[in-house]
């Protein structure tokens, strides 16, 4: 089968540091758990612009090509990687391919196939579709962490494993959608 993988908080633990390089930048204690809406700007104040720009920042920082991976994300990828094809389908803004890349070969080398920016949270270029990418690239299934990602892919006839996190834990999950808790959990349901 041919598994499409999310990359912030699906491989790699990124609100953490982001919310630390944020506080320390704005002198705020904001918490992993405060974070219940991927609309940063509603939770932290300020608009979508401040937010692409504080985004923007952290991506130039040190911080940001230390985040750390996702426990559990490189045994089961490891293992995925044996018995499936996997692709990434990010939605990374395209300004952060190296970076991205550079992170990717340092804890993930050599699994994806493929690597593909939605380009969202950019300051330009055109927002894609990640069930574009999975229907255009033969993924049948979606392993992600945003809700709006999920029922985009989910109604596009695409399987798709949340991993439960506090922005995705609104409302009911829609068709060919399914929560999970770690990447143990994920190993299980696809054996």
């Amino acid at each position: 089968m041919k598994i499409a993988v999310d990359m912030d908080e699906v491989l790699c633990a990124f609100f953490e540091p982001y919310l630390k390089f944020y506080n320390e930048k704005s002198s705020t204690e904001y918490k992993f758990e405060d974070i219940i809406n991927f609309n940063l700007w509603e939770i932290v104040g300020g608009t979508y612009e401040d937010t692409v720009k504080n985004t923007y920042e952290f991506y130039n920082s040190e911080a940001f090509k230390k985040v750390p991976v996702v426990p559990g994300a490189k045994e089961a990828i490891t293992e995925l990687s044996s018995k499936h094809s996997l692709i990434l389908v990010t939605g990374r803004t395209t300004d952060i391919h190296d970076l991205t890349i550079a992170w990717l070969d340092e804890h993930f080398p050599e699994v994806f196939e493929s690597v593909n920016f939605a380009n969202h949270w950019s300051k330009h270029g055109e927002q894609l579709k990640k069930s574009s990418f999975c229907k255009q690239l033969g993924a049948e299934l979606l392993i992600d962490d945003c809700l709006e990602y999920a029922e985009d892919c989910g109604s596009n006839g695409i399987r798709v494993l949340l991993m439960d996190r506090p922005w995705n834990r609104v409302g009911s999950l829609g068709k060919n959608i399914e929560r999970v808790n770690s990447w143990s959990e994920i190993i299980e349901k696809l054996k």
